[in-house]
């Protein structure tokens, strides 16, 4: 099955360069969004696995992005790698606070980038199936010490 990306970057070009090195990997299936509010909009109609956010985009930053993201409960499984050209250790920690689960600083080494997707995307997926089987473990335990009725 392959893993939903979604590439948030206002530069076009960077947007062009990941599709078509993505695009090879037959694993993931790409949208992408030009700013953050596109990037939110997208998150709720999409529902991507993971997500490539850039963190200086005019409008709303890929920080304000993800603290929205960590804020809304549907999205709890989403893993949001930030991407920036500042990367310094304030500027990860930065992000980690905003709800980041990783960062990657451009110029970017491909190789490393497609490890990490592949880690979160597998990473979401087994988080996923970890809660389905606890609801399921729960509702098991509820219903054998129900009586029937």
């Amino acid at each position: 099955m392959p893993y939903r990306m979604l590439l948030v970057d206002d530069d076009e070009g960077v947007l062009a360069s990941l599709r078509r090195v993505l695009h090879r990997e037959s694993e993931f299936v790409l949208q992408t969004a030009g700013g953050g509010a596109e990037a939110l909009a997208a998150i709720d109609a999409w529902r991507p696995d993971l997500m490539l956010l850039d963190v200086q985009m005019p409008g709303l930053s890929g920080h304000e992005v993800c603290r929205r993201i960590r804020a809304d409960a549907c999205h709890r499984f989403l893993k949001v790698i930030l991407v920036s050209g500042r990367c310094n250790t304030s500027d990860r920690l930065a992000g980690y606070q905003a709800g980041a689960d990783d960062f990657l600083s451009k110029p970017f080494d491909i190789d490393e980038l497609l490890a990490k997707a592949r880690v979160f995307a597998r990473l979401k997926h087994a988080e996923e199936l970890d809660e389905i089987k606890g609801s399921l473990l729960t509702l098991f335990a509820h219903e054998t010490r129900t009586p029937l009725t």
